[in-house]
């Protein structure tokens, strides 16, 4: 099958920076030195409030309003944050590059009477590539004295660029009995152009109302690969692995949902399970849907669920077939997630029974080692 490009998410140079707290540098052209900061408070009096509540995890739709604090006039966000109850909250705004155009975030930091607690400005540092997205990503904490946060950018920096460098890596399938495995294959530098511009484009993390660690839980598609072992023999195969039930390679498809801003989170899939043989027509094959409930710390997943497994069957070298129907088994994981929740490694047990259509049984219990992409 052909292979997908992957992208190595954290092997990332800029070549491109700010020097955090401090004035923009000579580079930026005729950037403002150090602006005194002052503005309007009617205006952020009137201006539209974006509400933030405890374990939030989403990207700003909210229109920008305009305004000059001091870095001239342009897009603005006011950002109104919960009651704290602590001495400390945090928060992650990650800035995402769209179309090669880059929204540069300073970030102030206001009491509920409008009084400015601190100006944030950070290094620009760049992680991604165009395949599975770039962005900035900028970690706040505030005291409960700070009740707003107001995003801007320094609107002299619009008309400039600068050059993004990255690495790639492709993957090759390499077979070892009948299940192929896909392994790093050669790197390659890339270069991407990015523009500053006056349109913020952030997706925000809030930590829960006990204020523990900021953490990526998984929204959004992924794909999945793995194998599966155990099962008890239903045919034998000369040339690799004997055929058992609910054995073979592993295709996963689906899509991960974080509820109620809380750390679980549900996940449903539909995939592919298929075992081939190198000495004649057999195989091993069948269709699965999963819905697994994950409860997620910053690096570890527990979850259970089930699966429904469907039109498998198993033709030996004879040509004769045992076809199955349809179960619905029982499925626990346990995942460690790699590179903050983008690749989650881990271990699956599917305990249950596979009935022939014949009515005769075989333990389907079952181990599987799977790897996750999540885009």
């Amino acid at each position: 099958m052909a292979l997908l490009k992957n992208i190595t998410r954290f092997s990332i140079i800029s070549l491109f920076f700010f020097h955090c707290h401090a004035q923009t540098p000579a580079n930026t052209g005729n950037a403002k030195q150090s602006p005194e900061i002052q503005f309007d408070k009617e205006i952020l009096q009137q201006a539209p409030k974006i509400p933030l509540r405890f374990g939030q995890q989403e990207l700003i739709t909210d229109k920008p309003f305009l305004m000059d604090p001091g870095y001239g006039k342009t897009s603005c966000l006011l950002f109104e944050l919960p009651e704290i109850k602590t001495d400390q909250l945090s928060l992650e705004f990650e800035t995402l590059i769209l179309n090669s155009r880059l929204f540069y975030p300073i970030f102030i930091t206001l009491t509920s009477d409008y009084q400015i607690r601190e100006i944030i400005k950070e290094e620009l540092e760049i992680e991604g590539n165009p395949l599975t997205g770039m962005s900035h990503t900028s970690q706040i904490e505030v005291d409960n004295t700070v009740r707003y946060i107001l995003v801007t950018t320094d609107s002299t920096l619009l008309p400039q660029s600068f050059s993004h460098m990255y690495e790639s890596s492709g993957m090759r399938a390499v077979h070892t009995g009948t299940t192929p495995i896909f392994v790093p294959s050669s790197t390659q530098t890339e270069h991407e152009h990015i523009e500053f511009t006056d349109e913020p484009r952030l997706h925000v993390k809030v930590a829960s109302a006990r204020n523990r660690e900021i953490f990526r839980r998984e929204d959004g598609f992924y794909v999945g690969f793995g194998v599966n072992f155990g099962g008890e023999k239903v045919a034998n195969n000369p040339g690799g692995d004997n055929y058992r039930a609910g054995g073979g390679g592993l295709i996963t498809f689906g899509y991960s949902r974080s509820l109620f801003s809380s750390d679980f989170v549900g996940r449903a899939g539909a995939g592919y399970r298929f075992q081939g043989s190198y000495d004649g027509d057999a195989r091993n094959r069948g269709i699965f849907l999963d819905l697994v409930f994950t409860w997620q710390t910053r690096h570890i997943n527990i979850g259970a669920g089930g699966q429904l497994e469907t039109a498998n069957s198993i033709r030996d070298l004879q040509g004769n077939v045992t076809a199955f129907k349809t179960t619905v088994v029982p499925k626990f994981i346990m995942e460690y997630r790699l590179s903050d929740g983008t690749i989650n490694m881990g271990a699956e047990y599917l305990p249950g029974t596979f009935t022939t259509t014949q009515n005769h049984p075989f333990s389907g219990n079952r181990f599987a080692l799977a790897l996750k992409f999540f885009m």
